[in-house]
């Protein structure tokens, strides 16, 4: 099979592609894959891996002396609005930083444009002296607001209260249900609403020894006696637990269908009561899990990728990692790709607000910054590192 090189005439191989030819504009060989950059005939531009691509003629390998003239020309058109995604993020797990080494061969990459400016693949690059201000800073600071219902108005705002505000209420009512059924089938009386909150309280320390009354020989300290202090016995405790339901146990093809209400409606919740600021913090945070896989034999835990409040801290919402292919059907993955489609899709609800998006380096792709302005109106901060792709690399080690 000839080896693909810059200048060559190519057509697509996958679904999408089809019937569509094009040029390779660029070759980065660091990979055990090779990656192209490929510019259909429309002008569009595309970055698939080898299996997606095809010579136009496989025995005409002087195509690229007759093409590579003629790439220099196609660098001075307008930025791209999109950028597809890549078949080889596919590959890349979740939450983990995608090694783009950008180490391009071509000078045809790197280069000025007529009017000073830098171009980068594809894209024209402004360089900047100082850090650019937006006009709209000069305003007033939007700041945090919470939407505090009528019956948690009066008095002052303790943490009991807050707890009040930002629980899912939505799914009380179903909570109960569930775990009464289970309690019901254990000859247990049923809970209401004071209950299994009362229950909530110890549940951050569920071991035994906080229900001691008395200090042992040889210990310190005061006993927790949670059994008076939370008017719950340990018994009472430890049915809730091995009962409490969220859902019914009705078999669904939803491997998470068990948790699901919850995680709905947390967000729902989020979004009803808090009015965030004008900085969002992406950030990774994580539950207590027993799922192993092979490569990594220790508890990996269950992913949640969520974004908070930059001014208050509070959680604003999670996007739960379910897996590879239930991954593949949600909202921006088919367009953008996993690391890049996460972003867009957690900061959906504040779509044209002006807010600005701080990420790590897992996540500061010039694809992230690009369509997040493009699609959703916000801004977006954050720091290269190896998700290096369609960022200036060359120009800025010069």
């Amino acid at each position: 099979m000839t080896k693909l090189a810059i200048g060559f005439r190519v057509k697509g191989k996958s679904k999408g592609t089809l019937h569509k030819v094009g040029v390779v504009l660029a070759v980065d060989n660091t990979k055990r894959q090779p990656w192209y950059s490929v510019q259909w005939d429309n002008g569009m531009l595309f970055e698939p891996n080898s299996d997606s691509l095809a010579l136009v003629d496989p025995n005409l390998e002087s195509q690229r002396s007759q093409t590579t003239s003629m790439l220099a020309g196609t660098f001075i058109s307008n930025t791209l609005s999109e950028s597809p995604s890549s078949e080889e993020e596919d590959s890349l797990e979740e939450g983990e930083d995608e090694e783009q080494s950008t180490e391009l061969v071509s000078s045809m990459i790197t280069g000025i444009s007529d009017d000073g400016k830098i171009l980068a693949h594809n894209r024209k690059c402004e360089s900047c002296s100082d850090v650019f201000v937006d006009p709209t800073t000069l305003q007033r600071k939007r700041k945090t607001f919470f939407r505090w219902p009528s019956t948690l108005q009066l008095g002052d705002k303790s943490c009991s209260k807050y707890f009040y505000l930002m629980y899912p209420w939505s799914t009380i009512q179903t909570t109960l249900k569930h775990t009464n059924s289970k309690l019901v089938e254990r000859k247990q009386r049923p809970i209401a609403e004071g209950d299994f909150f009362r229950y909530l309280g110890p549940r951050r320390g569920p071991l035994r020894t906080y229900w001691e009354k008395e200090i042992l020989d040889g210990f310190a300290d005061t006993a927790a006696n949670f059994g008076e202090r939370f008017r719950m016995t340990r018994h009472s405790f430890e049915i809730i637990t091995g009962t409490l339901s969220f859902s019914d146990d009705v078999p669904s093809d939803d491997p998470w269908k068990l948790i699901r209400p919850l995680i709905n409606g947390f967000n729902s919740r989020r979004l009803d009561v808090v009015s965030p600021g004008k900085e969002g913090k992406y950030c990774h945070d994580g539950m207590p899990h027993k799922t192993k896989i092979p490569r990594k034999p220790e508890g990996v835990g269950a992913k949640l990728k969520a974004v908070a409040d930059g001014d208050a801290g509070v959680l604003l919402g999670f996007d739960l990692m379910e897996g590879a292919e239930r991954q593949k059907m949600k909202l921006y993955k088919a367009l953008f790709g996993k690391g890049t489609a996460i972003v867009p899709r957690v900061t959906e609800f504040y779509k044209g607000s002006g807010r600005t998006v701080v990420a790590d380096s897992a996540f500061a792709y010039v694809k992230t910054l690009v369509q997040l302005e493009n699609i959703s109106g916000l801004y977006f901060m954050g720091m290269v590192k190896t998700a290096s792709r369609e960022y200036p690399k060359a120009y800025m080690k010069e």
